[in-house]
């Protein structure tokens, strides 16, 4: 059975974007950034690809990235951003 990880993708003032969950994985949590929010996600994955090695490193367990499904949930500035073609 996956794990669901509800993401949440929001522009700051600053025009940056970030990537961010309230999930954690035997104490590691998962965010990122970016000036985009493609970038933000990325970032978002690689951070969970990295707390993944470090809890299969620091435990028995075998956790691989097919074992998460992330739901993304973007805030308004953050959908313009992502389908341009919108944002009128």
């Amino acid at each position: 059975m996956a794990n669901k990880v509800k993401a949440i993708i929001e522009m700051g003032k600053d025009g940056l974007f970030s990537a961010y969950t309230d999930y954690e994985l035997d104490g590691y949590s998962f965010g990122g950034f970016g000036n985009s929010a493609k970038e933000a996600k990325e970032d978002f994955m690689l951070s969970m690809r990295e707390a993944i090695e470090s809890v299969n490193e620091e435990t028995s367990k075998d956790y691989k990235v097919e074992d998460f499904v992330i739901e993304w949930k973007y805030d308004i500035p953050s959908v313009f951003g992502i389908f341009e073609y919108i944002n009128i």
